[in-house]
């Protein structure tokens, strides 16, 4: 299950060093995330904007995943205090997709837009 998550990431992280953050390029990430691995049924990116308050993008549009999922992976985007400015946030109608290797490669997807956007 993973090597689409693997092949998929690298295609964002490659999309991430070519362009600019923006709404776009989060709509860009999580659609690519649902449309391309088969696991992944709803993806969405959650960052502080400059008054604190967490704004999404998400697959569908909405804030929430649906209630129905059975599984969920929440990465953190670190700010530049090591601290945690969004998150990256995939789930699935399957009870245990995600393994080791889907984890890794979504914080290094995850770690990569925090690069992008806090050290350039």
């Amino acid at each position: 299950m993973s090597i689409a998550t693997d092949i998929t990431s690298l295609e964002l992280i490659a999309r991430v060093h070519r362009t600019t953050i923006s709404t776009q390029l989060f709509e860009t990430i999580v659609h690519k995330l649902v449309s391309q691995v088969n696991h992944i049924d709803w993806a969405a990116i959650y960052w502080q904007d400059d008054d604190l308050r967490y704004t999404v993008t998400s697959s569908n549009g909405e804030m929430y995943p649906p209630e129905d999922v059975l599984s969920k992976l929440k990465v953190p985007i670190l700010g530049p205090e090591q601290s945690p400015t969004g998150y990256l946030v995939v789930t699935s109608f399957q009870l245990t997709p995600f393994d080791e290797t889907d984890l890794s490669t979504l914080n290094t997807l995850a770690s990569e837009i925090s690069q992008k956007m806090f050290l350039n």
